[in-house]
């Protein structure tokens, strides 16, 4: 038997014959559902998290590609230039969407624990649409020149940034630890 399986075995022993400890009735109860809350964290929490840190992500992600006419940092260069060469408009719009949404979702991820990234994959078809629309929503009452076509292609692109963003970050955390 190795050293490092004889101390485990030892501390073993040691657990099973030590004097047991009792805890108080409200306490034991506590610390079950603080553990059960981590284990299985609400989808709405995990909702809540990931809308915060993509409206971060996402406005600095205005600082590389003006959206909507939005440019908060005044800076000259931005990736729409390249996006409308390549594709034009509509090509643009779409790169854009997927741009904004997956930043915030892959980042994110990386804030959150593995269980709640389980969720997230989850609840990613109801999560995911929840944020693009949101996000599209805060870019409008921030003064963004939204007209319907470019928006359905801007959320288009959004769902499928963060569709994969959360497959990304799913296969990081949970599968490839």
């Amino acid at each position: 038997m190795s050293k490092k399986n004889e101390n485990l075995n030892m501390d073993f022993q040691i657990f099973v014959y030590s004097k047991p400890v009792s805890f108080s009735l409200n306490r034991s109860d506590a610390i079950l559902k603080k553990i059960k809350g981590r284990i299985n964290p609400k989808p709405h929490m995990v909702f809540i998290k990931v809308m915060i840190a993509n409206m971060v992500i996402g406005f600095l992600s205005l600082s590389v590609c003006h959206q909507f006419g939005l440019n908060p940092f005044n800076t000259d260069k931005s990736l729409e230039e390249w996006f409308m060469g390549v594709g034009g408009h509509n090509l643009c719009m779409t790169f854009c969407g997927i741009l904004f949404l997956s930043l915030g979702v892959f980042l994110a991820g990386f804030f959150l624990t593995e269980e709640e990234v389980r969720v997230l994959k989850k609840n990613q078809f109801v999560h995911i649409p929840a944020l693009g629309l949101i996000s599209l929503i805060l870019l409008g009452v921030f003064g963004a020149e939204l007209v319907f076509h470019f928006a359905a292609l801007w959320l288009l692109g959004a769902f499928f940034g963060g569709w994969l963003a959360t497959r990304s970050i799913y296969f990081v955390k949970v599968i490839h630890q």
